[in-house]
């Protein structure tokens, strides 16, 4: 079976190019096995934070950190407004965003980054790191370090993008190619006849699912395949 076709890299075509029904519904059950393995499930860790003494997992810390230092979900809506305008900016697909909130989600989801939870500069730089190796994973340019420095408005060094990168990599064993919404909704797709109406489907489909990566309970709780088909759900109850 021929690798999964997941359209990152700016395609004109949004549907995988298959043989026939057989080999796509191959390709979902791989899909379905890898979004529910170990390496690609995500906790809810910001619900597993309030349980967390900041004091244990920090012992430079001396005292609980305040509500303005927590990470919270208006922290993940405000970097992926600002990914968003960093991808529109420099022409690059929106799909890249669910890639790199993949990385943050798994990050956090881990023992080694449950300290971000508790750093919002912290939580910041991953989120701008991930975008980072988002962008060089499936785009066809990337962004040098000291233009990531610039953009961060020099909050952040190259060396702190380059270690945070490393940590990122090492924490997540370099799979760096998680199944995402869009790509399942591509292929399911992709079993219907061409035709208006699918590709009015997919427009809706993937609206839906671009607005609902900033939301935590939506985007981190569920697994791409939920998401993706509630997208096409709620699609169909609105295409005419």
């Amino acid at each position: 079976m021929s690798p999964i076709a997941v359209n990152i890299t700016g395609q004109e075509k949004p549907f995988p190019q298959m043989g026939d029904c057989e080999e796509v519904s191959a390709r979902i059950v791989v899909m379905l096995g890898l979004e529910s393995s170990p390496a690609y499930r995500r906790t809810d860790y910001l619900g597993k934070s309030l349980e967390i003494s900041p004091l244990s997992e920090n012992p430079l810390r001396r005292e609980p950190p305040s509500a303005e230092e927590a990470v919270d979900n208006e922290c993940r809506i405000k970097m992926c407004e600002w990914c968003h305008q960093i991808l529109d900016f420099c022409g690059f697909q929106r799909e890249t965003i669910s890639i790199a909130m993949s990385y943050v989600d798994r990050y956090l989801s881990s023992e080694r980054g449950q300290s971000v939870l508790f750093d919002r500069k912290a939580y910041q730089l991953l989120s701008i790191t991930a975008l980072y190796m988002a962008i060089k994973f499936v785009e066809p340019l990337e962004l040098e370090l000291s233009t990531l420095s610039e953009l961060s408005r020099g909050a952040y060094s190259e060396h702190q993008f380059v270690e945070m990168e490393r940590s990122i990599l090492s924490t997540l064993e370099w799979r760096l190619t998680p199944i995402t919404p869009i790509a399942v909704v591509q292929h399911l797709l992709s079993l219907l006849p061409n035709s208006t109406i699918r590709d009015a489907i997919y427009d809706a489909s993937r609206y839906q699912i671009e607005l609902c990566v900033s939301n935590y309970d939506i985007f981190a709780q569920h697994t791409p395949s939920e998401i993706a088909l509630t997208s096409i759900l709620n699609s169909c109850e609105n295409v005419d």
